[in-house]
């Protein structure tokens, strides 16, 4: 584990310019990983690597993106749930925060929808 830290520093001391190539950013959110798995609070870590702890926190959560070098997605997973007729009298809107409109009609939600734009 102190190998992936001493090369974190030893990249860091070769690089030019302000960015971190993909590589550093990788090797420090290894090493963050195994160090919280043995309990090292985010400030240590970030001491020992140099780095201030909001930078190391905002690397390790772009690592735990399914498309880190992509961005942040506007889409959403969408589940499809058939249900008999006679059981869904009106249409159900449920957005990716958690809300949900129910007793309105096709038109109403669509206005809805409309409206959050």
């Amino acid at each position: 584990m102190e190998d992936l830290a001493a090369r974190f520093r030893e990249g860091v001391k070769e690089r030019g310019g302000f960015r971190y190539p993909k590589e550093l950013r990788e090797l420090a959110v290894e090493y963050s990983l195994q160090a919280r798995g043995r309990g090292a609070p985010w400030q240590r870590i970030g001491e020992e690597l140099g780095l201030c702890k909001a930078t190391l926190g905002r690397w390790v959560e772009r690592g735990k993106e399914p498309s880190a070098s992509v961005g942040r997605s506007a889409l959403h997973a969408v589940e499809v749930v058939v249900v008999e007729p006679s059981v869904a009298s009106r249409p159900v809107l449920v957005m990716p925060c958690g809300a949900r409109v129910e007793g309105l009609t096709v038109g109403d939600l669509v206005s809805v929808l409309e409206s959050l734009r």
